[in-house]
């Protein structure tokens, strides 16, 4: 949260800047639609950057500065969640209403920001669908995960799948992988543009480039593209598979610059959710989504700046396989079994491998054994102990390194809880410490005593020290584990860890004094 010192001095400092803007009259940059910018305000946007200045800051004085820009003839709202810390999930407040232009209005809710919240970011999301009406974008600016929806992904998906005229774009402001992972699903589930951010320059070019407000170019004739396009292996294609392109040379003008399968000589366009972005790189390569239609296709780049480099042709046949999940969603580590049927038997040499995300060159995190030479099979397979999004491939060796068929699947955070009978206890007293979680654990799970320095409000700080680590039942959902209080009167905690888990699952605070004080403190 900022210091109470730092809110009249950020107040004026964004007076100052909007009030020059607004005696120039304003911007002639118009919105192409109606848009709602929707703004994390959790409390981990009052974390620092580089620059010393905390995420909240930066985002707010962007979003002025770009505002200034904008055309009075604008339809422009603002959505603001986890700013005040009180009312939990439901910390989310439609603080701009999505009309003409109100710079003053929107000026005035950003001075007074002070982070200190959950991020209900699919409730945000909701309050802006509600102020844009049937048609229109929404830009989320966020660095963290929802903190109140157990599938938020998924459950934007089935929302925005009946309103097919609004579009969700996302940018990832100082997030970490992980969050990065949940923010570009949630650009995927609202056939927009994904960006990221670190510092406020970045910040400004990513809002100016998801809003289509970026300065135009006076050439009418666009440049050369000095793009290169190639496959990157050249293996047979199959219908629900992916194609992997590589791109080299290229001047990175446009960030919103995108790649996609189209068929030869298509007119109409193509759904969004098909693309991937380059984004702000010169070299690389993605992986693109084919089609579930056999037929010859194209690979185009589309760069609003330059005249785009020639496609690639694709020629892509029917899978022989189809593959089949018990559920599209897990908890981290549940078994998830797979079955394929194929229309004839699978070649000498096909097996199963799991990818997470945007990983799909890399070594697999999983490998089944070779399949058997039938036409169906079933293969069950643990999955992975940190959330996100994988991909399941049928992959063989004939035809060449061929990708046979591919399925996507989320893991979700293991939900786990810990309970005592008493959160206040005597010096050297020996009590006990449930735990239940929605999904077995890992290998080498377990809950440590851990000494604290001192509490904000309901939360912990950083450990001082671990005191003791007691090993629980492998791949167990409930149990108990007996403790000694530590000697010495304190604050202390008690969290529940499992592999690849650095956070906890759970974590519980408790109070030790003095023998001799009679009061007893019982959870309800």
């Amino acid at each position: 949260m900022l210091p109470r010192v730092l809110v009249p001095l950020l107040a004026i400092s964004l007076v100052l800047s909007f009030t020059a803007a607004d005696a120039g009259g304003g911007g002639t940059r118009a919105l192409s639609t109606k848009t709602v910018v929707l703004l994390d305000s959790s409390s981990t946007m009052a974390d620092r950057t580089a620059s010393g200045r905390t995420k909240s800051e930066i985002s707010a004085s962007v979003l002025v500065a770009w505002t200034g820009e904008l055309s009075i003839h604008s339809y422009l709202g603002l959505v603001l969640f986890g700013r005040t810390g009180e009312n939990g999930c439901r910390d989310v407040e439609a603080a701009v209403p999505a009309e003409i232009l109100a710079r003053k209005h929107i000026m005035r809710e950003l001075a007074l920001l002070r982070p200190g919240g959950k991020a209900p970011t699919l409730g945000a999301i909701e309050t802006g669908l509600e102020l844009l009406g049937d048609a229109g974008s929404l830009v989320l600016i966020s660095d963290s995960k929802d903190s109140c929806t157990a599938s938020p992904c998924h459950t934007l998906a089935e929302l925005l799948r009946e309103r097919p005229s609004i579009t969700l774009h996302v940018i990832a402001f100082g997030a970490t992988d992980e969050e990065r992972t949940e923010l570009s699903c949630f650009a995927h589930a609202g056939r927009g543009r994904f960006y990221t951010a670190s510092n406020a320059l970045e910040l400004a070019f990513a809002v100016r480039a998801a809003t289509d407000t970026l300065p135009v170019a006076t050439s009418s004739v666009p440049p050369e593209s000095s793009t290169s396009l190639a496959r990157a292996d050249s293996g047979a294609l199959y219908t629900g598979g992916s194609v992997a392109v590589r791109f080299s040379g290229r001047e990175p003008t446009d960030p919103s610059a995108w790649a996609e399968v189209v068929a030869k000589h298509a007119t109409a366009p193509t759904d969004q959710a098909s693309r991937r972005y380059l984004l702000d790189q010169r070299d690389g390569m993605l992986e693109l989504p084919l089609p579930g239609v056999p037929g010859e296709y194209e690979v185009h780049v589309h760069e609003r700046d330059q005249e785009s480099p020639a496609p690639i042709t694709v020629a892509v046949e029917a899978s022989p396989v189809r593959l089949t999940l018990d559920a599209d969603s897990v908890s981290a580590g549940t078994p998830l079994c797979v079955q394929y049927e194929a229309s004839r038997a699978l070649p000498a040499a096909a097996w199963f491998e799991v990818y997470a995300d945007g990983q799909e060159r890399s070594e697999p995190l999983l490998a089944s054994p070779r399949l058997e030479r039938r036409p169906w099979g079933t293969w069950t397979f643990p999955t992975p102990r940190t959330a996100g999004v994988y991909h399941l491939t049928l992959r063989g060796e004939a035809p060449e390194d061929a990708t046979f068929a591919k399925r996507s699947f989320r893991v979700e955070r293991i939900d786990a809880r810990l309970r005592l009978t008493r959160r206040l206890y005597d010096a050297g007293e020996l009590f006990e410490v449930s735990y239940l979680t929605t999904a077995p654990l890992g290998a080498h799970p377990s809950i440590e005593l851990a000494r604290k320095d001192s509490l904000r409000g309901d939360a912990p700080v950083a450990p001082h020290r671990v005191l003791s680590r007691s090993p629980i039942a492998p791949g167990s959902r409930r149990g108990h584990v007996a403790f000694d209080a530590p000697t010495e009167p304190g604050h202390y905690s008690l969290t529940l860890r499992d592999e690849d888990d650095a956070g906890g699952l759970a974590q519980l605070l408790i109070e030790v004094r003095a023998r001799g004080n009679k009061s007893v403190d019982r959870v309800k």
